[in-house]
């Protein structure tokens, strides 16, 4: 089951999601293997990983959210 169809489940049974999604970009693991934060992930050969500013945005404005809604509550 993919993102779209697992949101429109949950949505149809009336159960909270979050707005914001997090793409399986290979920044990620990388980040996580290399002990780092995502915006800092590098490629096997050293470079800066092409999706760690993506990933960096999508996992902050994700921590925003969560934020807002710890506020409201």
């Amino acid at each position: 089951m993919d993102a779209v169809n697992s949101r429109q489940l949950l949505e149809g049974l009336d159960v909270p999601v979050m707005s914001v999604e997090i793409s399986l970009l290979a920044a990620l693991p990388k980040a996580e293997m290399a002990g780092t934060a995502v915006r800092d992930a590098r490629t096997d050969s050293g470079r800066p990983d092409p999706g760690a500013a993506l990933a960096w945005e999508q996992v902050a404005a994700l921590a925003a959210e969560i934020d807002t809604h710890l506020e409201a509550a």
